[in-house]
């Protein structure tokens, strides 16, 4: 039993107690006067009881609407890996397969071509070259939408080759700090971490101006946490808020689809650190290791 309800209990008997009282106690007058203040008493407190089940019963509601709305966000997040993958599958299958055929066609056309004829033959290489840089893109493409790597060897191999990419773009260092060759985790955990990652490595290109990146990818007690931290700029505080920071509002909401915690810290030319912390789903691993870079 709560205490709030052995107050209201304790209330009751106190009201009846002194409604006998009023009524074979005290005068007439006094009598009725007070039977009449218990009884608006004993009527608030209906109302108040009433109020407070009511209050509960939207709480309930409330609650319920808010599992829904993440149970919700959790399918539509399944749906768009689903669709990237097919997007991507798509592209690397058909566009991919046209282009190669096209770069071997020209090829062929090249051999063909005397020597007599230059013109033709720099006009000829420009497309090859134009065509094997459409080829590139597209598997860039392709692996941004869904990198193979993340499903083939898993989450510390997609961000080391993610880091790898992002130096080869950036010139920026990227220090890897990784405890676990191999952590056991569902594939949808894995995702929202290297979205994460990806995501803030994105940013850090764009935004940041930062000589170099640090990147914690630590496993304790079945809790995962990626650490990101830069020594940029700084995000502003308004920015993190900001409902218009999509790529921020993305990554929080992915890691809170699972229960998880995403925070986000910046200091005026200290740079930022963004911190994303996930309990695992139980699972056996494969091996373990130690990976420092």
């Amino acid at each position: 039993m709560t205490k709030k309800n052995m107050l209201i209990i304790a209330g009751i008997f106190s009201l009846c107690a002194l409604t006998l009282f009023a009524v074979f106690v005290l005068p007439a007058w006094a009598g009725i006067l007070a039977v009449l203040i218990l009884g608006v008493s004993g009527v608030l407190t209906f109302v108040l009881k009433k109020n407070e089940r009511l209050q509960n019963e939207r709480s309930f509601e409330i609650v319920t609407k808010e599992s829904h709305v993440n149970d919700l966000a959790v399918y539509l997040q399944r749906i768009r890996e689903n669709e990237k993958a097919a997007l991507s599958r798509e592209l690397h299958d058909d566009l991919g397969q046209l282009l190669t055929a096209l770069r071997m066609d020209i090829a062929w056309l090249d051999r063909g071509i005397s020597a007599d004829k230059p013109q033709m033959r720099r006009k000829i290489d420009d497309m090859i070259q134009v065509i094997e840089r459409s080829i590139r893109i597209v598997q860039k493409i392709c692996t941004d939408l869904h990198p193979s790597i993340l499903e083939d060897l898993g989450l510390v191999a997609a961000i080391q080759w993610q880091a790898k990419d992002f130096e080869k773009y950036s010139r920026v260092p990227v220090t890897l700090d990784i405890y676990k060759e191999d952590i056991p985790m569902e594939a949808e955990e894995a995702t929202i971490f290297f979205r994460i990652f990806q995501e803030a490595m994105i940013n850090i290109g764009r935004y940041a101006k930062a000589t170099k990146v640090h990147v914690t990818l630590k496993e304790i007690d079945q809790v995962l946490t990626l650490r990101i931290h830069d020594n940029g700029v700084g995000i502003p505080a308004e920015k993190i808020e900001d409902p218009h920071s999509f790529g921020i509002a993305g990554m929080r909401q992915r890691i809170l689809s699972r229960g998880g915690d995403l925070t986000i810290k910046g200091e005026r030319n200290r740079g930022t650190t963004i911190e994303a912390t996930l309990k695992l789903t139980k699972r056996e691993p494969a091996y373990e290791d130690s990976y420092r870079r």
